[in-house]
C-alpha cells in the first residue's frame, strides 16, 4: 500500500538513502531539509533528478527541526497536498567527537536540541494528524551505542541518542490506543556511507582540547578511529539502514517489530535491548497495561473523515470498559514446530509472554487447538495453529510457504523431533529413517525457507534443538545421535553464513529433560534418577537466557561453561591444519607399506 511519508535529516547520509529507497518502493515520500533554497540548494536538485529519472514520487519540503513554526508548516504542506500523513521517521541528528570535558555546556544543550527536542517538535506537529486519522506509523531512527560498546570522546552523541530512545520507547506506550505502531531502527557505526564523521563537531574549549591532545591521551583519538575501522566488517554498507526502514513500512501494520538491528560489527546492543525491551513488557503485564505493547488495530476508535484533518481536534480514544484485543505483536511471529507438547509448548508459552505471536506446528490436532486456545486467551495475542505432520511432504510444504511467504514471522523454532535409546543393531530401520526425515531433512527444509525470508527482510531468529547427544553420541542411539549432532554442524554454518546479515541463530543443547518423548524413545524419564532430570520449563527458561546473552551454543545443564568454551577454541584450532598437501608423520612410513 502506497504510504505518504516525511522524513527529517533527508539530506545526505541515512535519510537521504532511505528517502529515495522509500520513494523506488511506490511511496510518497517528503524529504526534509533545511535551507532548501541555501545550502542545500544542490540537494534539492539531485532529489528532482533523481525523481524524474526513476520516476518516482520523491518531494523535498523546507524543514528546520530547530524551529517549531518550520515543522507545523511542513506538516501542514504534506497534509494540505495528499489529505493524509502515514509515516513519520525521525532521522535528523548530528554528531560530535572530542573529550567530554573540552565541549561547553551550551553545546552539550544544543545536541540535545538537534536530536531529541528534533522529535519533540516533530512529534507535536505530526501526531495530531495520526491520531485523527486513527492509524499511523512513527520510526525513530536510534544508535546501538545506546546499550552497545561504547568508546570514548563521543559521549555527548552517546547521551543524546539514549534520550531519544527513552523518549521513543515511552512514546510506544502512549501511543498505541491511538493505533500508531512505533519501530526502533537501531543502527551500528558504519565509518563509511554517511557524513557523520567528517562531519562530525568538534569541542569549543580549545584550551581543554589541547591538555587531552597532549597529555596521556595524545594518542587516543586516533586510537579511537582506528578502533572503528577495525570493528567495521568490510562487507558493511550503509544502504543496508535504509532496506531496512523500507522493509519496516512495507510490512502490514500490526506486524511489525518493536526494534530492527542494523549494526553489522554486532556492537551486543541487540543483546542488551532484547533483554530491556522484555522488562518492559513484564513490568507492563504485571501493570495490567499489555496493551500497551501494541497499536489496537483499531477496534476501539472512532472513524473520521479525511476532510476534516485539521491538528488540535478532539478524537475519541477507548471508553472505560472495552477491551482491546490485540491484532499484532511487536516482536513478530515466532513460528514453533513440535509446539503441541513439552519443549515446544513452553517455548510458546515463554514466547507469548515476551511479546510474540504465534503459529504452532504439530500433528496432534486436539492437543494443539487446545494450546492455542489456552495462550490466546492468556496472552491477548495470535495464535495460529497448523496440523502438520513434517514428515509429510505434502504437509511439510504447507509449513515451508509459510515461513517464505509471511512476512511477520521473526522467530523460527525448529523443536520437532524423536529420540531412541535402542542400540543401533536393535533398533528398527524404519523408524530409524522416520528419525533422519524428522530431525534432519524438516529441520533443514524448514531451515532453507526461513533463511532467504528472514534475509530478504534483514531480520530474524533461526532456534535449533539439538541435543547433548549431539555431543556425547555414545549415550544414546547412535542414528539420534548423529542427527543431533547434524543439528549442531548445521547451526554452526548458519551462524557463519547469517551472522553479518542481520540473522541471529541458536543451537540449543539439552541434557536429559522431563518430557513425554522420553516415552516415545523407550525410556520414561520417571524410571530415571531425579538428579540427572532437569524440569522443562527450567531448560527452555535457561535456553531464552542463552539466547538473550547472544550464545550460539546453549547447553543448559553444561554449569562450567568455560568447558565449552575450550571445547570449541581446540576445534577450531585445529581447523588451520585440515588444509595441507602432506599427511602427518605418524602415518608417513606406514602409508609407504603395502596394504
Amino acid at each position: 500500500m502506497k504510504q505518504v511519508i516525511i522524513i527529517t535529516g533527508a539530506s545526505s547520509g541515512f535519510g537521504a538513502l532511505t528517502a529515495r529507497a522509500l520513494a523506488q518502493a511506490g511511496h510518497t515520500v517528503y524529504a526534509s531539509m533545511r535551507e532548501t533554497t541555501g545550502r542545500n540548494a544542490p540537494q534539492v536538485d539531485e532529489a528532482s533528478r533523481f525523481a524524474r529519472e526513476k520516476n518516482v514520487d520523491l518531494r523535498t519540503v523546507e524543514l528546520d527541526v530547530a524551529l517549531q513554526e518550520s515543522v507545523n508548516a511542513a506538516m501542514q504542506q504534506i497534509v494540505r497536498e495528499n489529505e493524509r500523513l502515514d509515516v513519520v521517521i525521525h532521522n535528523a541528528g548530528h554528531m560530535v567527537f572530542g573529550p567530554a570535558e573540552a565541549f561547553t555546556s551550551e553545546q552539550l544543550a544544543q545536541l540535545y536540541d538537534i536530536n531529541v527536542l528534533s522529535t519533540q517538535r516533530v512529534n507535536r506537529a505530526a501526531l495530531p494528524f495520526l491520531r485523527k486519522q486513527g492509524k499511523g506509523l512513527v520510526v525513530w531512527v536510534g544508535s546501538s551505542s545506546t546499550r552497545g560498546g561504547t568508546p570514548p570522546y563521543l559521549a555527548p552523541y552517546f547521551a543524546a541518542k539514549a534520550g531519544m530512545d527513552a523518549l521513543a520507547v515511552s512514546y510506544a506506550g502512549e501511543l498505541a490506543r491511538w493505533n500508531i505502531e512505533t519501530v526502533i531502527v537501531v543502527p551500528g557505526a558504519f565509518t563509511s556511507g554517511t557524513n557523520h564523521f567528517a562531519n562530525a563537531g568538534v569541542p569549543d574549549d580549545k584550551a581543554r582540547l589541547a591538555e587531552y591532545e597532549s597529555g596521556p591521551t595524545v594518542e587516543l583519538a586516533d586510537q579511537i578511529r582506528k578502533g572503528f575501522q577495525l570493528t567495521a566488517p568490510p562487507h558493511a554498507d550503509v544502504s543496508e539502514v535504509a532496506e531496512a526502514i523500507v522493509k519496516v513500512v512495507d510490512m502490514p501494520f500490526g506486524k511489525r517489530p518493536f526494534r530492527v538491528h542494523v549494526d553489522p560489527a554486532e556492537d551486543g546492543a541487540e543483546i542488551v535491548n532484547g533483554v530491556a525491551d522484555r522488562v518492559r513488557a513484564e513490568m507492563l503485564r504485571n501493570m495490567a497495561l499489555a496493551d500497551l505493547l501494541r497499536p489496537t488495530g483499531g477496534t476501539a476508535r472512532r472513524e473520521v473523515s479525511q476532510a476534516n484533518l485539521q491538528p488540535n481536534v478532539e478524537v475519541n480514544i477507548p471508553q472505560s470498559g472495552e477491551k482491546i484485543m490485540s491484532n499484532s505483536s511487536s516482536k513478530g511471529t515466532a513460528l514453533i514446530t513440535g509446539a503441541s507438547r513439552g519443549i515446544g509448548a513452553v517455548y510458546a508459552d515463554r514466547l507469548a509472554k515476551r511479546g510474540y505471536d504465534l503459529i504452532l506446528v504439530a500433528r496432534r490436532e486436539e492437543p494443539l487447538k487446545a494450546l492455542a486456545a489456552s495462550l490466546s486467551s492468556a496472552s491477548g495475542g495470535h495464535i495460529t495453529p497448523i496440523v502438520a505432520d513434517l514428515n509429510n511432504e505434502t504437509e511439510l510444504a504447507k509449513v515451508e510457504t509459510k515461513l517464505k511467504d509471511d512476512p511477520s514471522i521473526t522467530l523460527l523454532v525448529n523443536n520437532a523431533g524423536f529420540a531412541s535409546v535402542a542400540p543401533l543393531l536393535d533398533a528398527d530401520i524404519e523408524k530409524m529413517e522416520e528419525m533422519i526425515a524428522l530431525n534432519i531433512t524438516a529441520l533443514t527444509r524448514l531451515t532453507y525457507a526461513a533463511a532467504p525470508a528472514f534475509v530478504k527482510r534483514g531480520t530474524g531468529t533461526i532456534i535449533n534443538i539439538g541435543s547433548a547427544a549431539g555431543i556425547s553420541v555414545e549415550a544414546m542411539n547412535g542414528v539420534y545421535g548423529a542427527s543431533k549432532a547434524y543439528v549442531l554442524a548445521l547451526s554452526h554454518s548458519l551462524q557463519h553464513e547469517l551472522a553479518g546479515k542481520g540473522i541471529r541463530v541458536q543451537a540449543v543443547l539439552p541434557g536429559r529433560t522431563a518430557t513425554d518423548g522420553w516415552e516415545v524413545a523407550g525410556l520414561p524419564w520417571q524410571q530415571q534418577p531425579a538428579s540427572i532430570i532437569m524440569p522443562v520449563e527450567d531448560m527452555v527458561d535457561a535456553a531464552l537466557v542463552g539466547l538473550d546473552q547472544g550464545e550460539l551454543v546453549t547447553i543448559p545443564s553444561l554449569h562450567n561453561g568455560d568447558e565449552w568454551t575450550r571445547f570449541e577454541a581446540a576445534r577450531r584450532g585445529m581447523l588451520p591444519q585440515f588444509g595441507t598437501s602432506v599427511p602427518a608423520p605418524r602415518y608417513r612410513n606406514q602409508a609407504r607399506r603395502p596394504a
